[in-house]
């Protein structure tokens, strides 16, 4: 799989560190997606070729117990499709380049900003692998997708609650 991948400045909420990040460019919605290590290491994963992407979907319905909205799911099924990801080089891959603040381990950047001028990576990513979650029992993969949702759903009704909006 090839990529253009748009590397960025961003910034840790939690710590306030600044650390380069490679995103992939929006109008490659629908296609190949990029999964990234925090040393920039890639892998990428095609949706409708990847048995564990649908399994990975449907655990997450089946965690939530209610319809999931389209931002519930924006926000969570990555974080739970990366769980299902190998380590590449000891690393762990983040979907979208939302990776983990090198310093602290957050998600939550306070800015993220382009490079100026705009700087890309042309790229060729293998395959994810999931040696790892397929090794898993079904039930331990019910485990570790409804503790993923569970804390994903927490962060979201704390962004709500932060933003002035209604938790429900």
């Amino acid at each position: 799989m090839n990529f253009r991948l748009e590397v960025f400045e961003e910034r840790c909420t939690a710590c306030g560190t600044s650390f380069p990040a490679l995103h992939q460019s929006s109008d490659d919605y629908g296609g190949p997606i990029v999964l990234v290590t925090q040393s920039l290491h890639v892998r990428g994963v095609s949706p409708e070729h990847d048995p564990v992407w649908n399994e990975a979907d449907k655990l997450m319905a089946r965690a939530a117990k209610r319809p999931l909205r389209d931002s519930e799911v924006a926000s969570c099924f990555p974080l739970i499709f990366n769980d299902t990801v190998d380590s590449l080089h000891g690393e762990r891959l983040y979907m979208w380049g939302m990776i983990a603040c090198p310093c602290c381990g957050a998600l939550e950047r306070s800015s993220k900003v382009r490079k100026v001028p705009y700087e890309y990576v042309d790229i060729s990513a293998e395959p994810v692998t999931h040696v790892e979650w397929n090794r898993l029992s079904e039930s331990e993969k019910e485990r570790r997708v409804e503790l993923a949702l569970s804390e994903c759903m927490s962060k979201i009704q704390g962004w709500w609650v932060a933003g002035g909006h209604p938790a429900g």
